[in-house]
């Protein structure tokens, strides 16, 4: 099967790593270590992140979460990817992106941590 490069946001250990990929759904969930996934951000490149859609509603599988320092009001709840995308088919590619280009956006500013109970007093403030 083919694979791609992807980069693996976690922060459980506060890191972007490239990691290599099987294409297609289940290597994604594989990857992230959920059942749901859903893709809110596009970055300028074409990348897409890819992020734990049941993220905050599943505090038995939470190990954190990060934001940006700035145009962020939301926190993305465990591990995402970032992913690259075909813009002609749609289809699933290997990514642009660099960790440093995740780490220090130049639109968000820097990523911003946020350790599991800080992630757990994030969810009660808001509901969740």
């Amino acid at each position: 099967m083919k694979t791609i490069k992807v980069l693996l946001i976690d922060p459980a250990t506060r890191t972007v790593t490239e990691i290599e990929i099987e294409k297609g759904i289940k290597a994604i969930y594989k990857a992230m270590n959920c059942d749901r996934f859903e893709c809110p951000v596009e970055l300028p490149n074409g990348d897409v992140m890819y992020c734990d859609e049941e993220g905050k509603l599943n505090r038995e599988k939470l190990i954190g979460g990060f934001t940006y320092t700035k145009g962020w009001h939301d926190i993305i709840m465990n591990k995402a990817l970032v992913i690259g995308t075909n813009p002609k088919t749609g289809n699933s590619i290997s990514c642009k992106s660099k960790p440093a280009d995740i780490l220090n956006t130049e639109e968000w500013g820097k990523i911003r941590w946020s350790p599991k109970d800080l992630a757990e007093l994030y969810l009660d403030s808001i509901g969740f």
